[in-house]
C-alpha cells in the first residue's frame, strides 16, 4: 500500500483514533528529552513507561532494533522504535540497519491496520536522511496503511526553504 502524507499531528491522530499505532524513533539512552518523544512521554506517558520497563529488563540498556510499546487511554498503542545512538545535534545518531530492525520486528510481529509515522522521523534530531528512511518505511511496511504526519510549521518551514507553494485546503 502507498505511504500517504497528511497534515496534523500524529500523536493526536492516534488519541483521536485515526491510527491503531504510531512508530517513532527512540534513542539507546532512555532519554525522551525532545521532539515527538518529549511529546509523547507527555501525552502518553504509557508509551514513556514501556520504553523505560525495557531499558530496566534489560540491564539498564536499550538495544538498537529493539522495540517496545505503550498503550494511549484509547486502546492505541506506540511502538518505541530503538535505532538512534545517542542524541545531540550536528551528528548522524541514526542507524539504518537499527531502523530496518525495528521496521522488520513491527512488521512481523503486529497485526495493525492503520499506521502513523511523524513527517522526517530519524532525519530531523537524530540526523537521518529522510529519503532513506521513507523507503525503509515503505519496503518494511507495505502491508499496512501508512500516514505520515506533518505538522503545519514544518511544512511551512520546508516551503520557505524550498520555494515551493502548497494547498493549504
Amino acid at each position: 500500500m502507498p505511504v500517504t502524507f497528511k497534515k496534523g499531528n500524529v500523536v493526536s491522530a492516534l488519541i483521536d483514533g485515526e491510527i491503531d499505532c504510531l512508530l517513532h524513533v527512540c534513542n539507546n539512552k532512555g532519554v525522551m528529552g525532545s521532539g515527538i518523544a518529549l511529546e509523547i512521554k507527555n501525552r502518553i506517558p504509557d508509551a514513556y513507561q514501556g520504553y523505560k520497563s525495557a531499558q530496566v529488563a534489560n540491564n539498564m540498556r536499550l538495544d538498537l532494533g529493539s522495540i517496545s510499546f505503550g498503550w494511549a487511554t484509547n486502546g492505541g498503542s506506540v511502538c518505541n522504535m530503538v535505532a538512534q545512538d545517542g542524541y545531540g545535534q550536528r551528528i548522524k545518531h541514526l542507524q539504518y540497519g537499527a531502523l530496518a530492525e525495528c521496521l522488520s520486528r513491527f512488521h512481523k510481529g503486529t497485526n495493525y491496520k492503520t499506521v502513523g509515522i511523524p513527517y522526517k522521523m530519524g532525519a530531523e534530531r537524530a540526523g537521518g536522511d529522510w529519503n532513506i528512511v521513507l523507503e525503509l518505511v515503505e519496503y518494511f511496511l507495505k502491508d499496512f496503511n501508512v500516514t505520515v504526519y506533518e505538522l503545519w510549521g514544518e511544512i511551512m518551514l520546508s516551503l520557505i526553504v524550498d520555494n515551493q507553494k502548497i494547498d493549504t485546503n
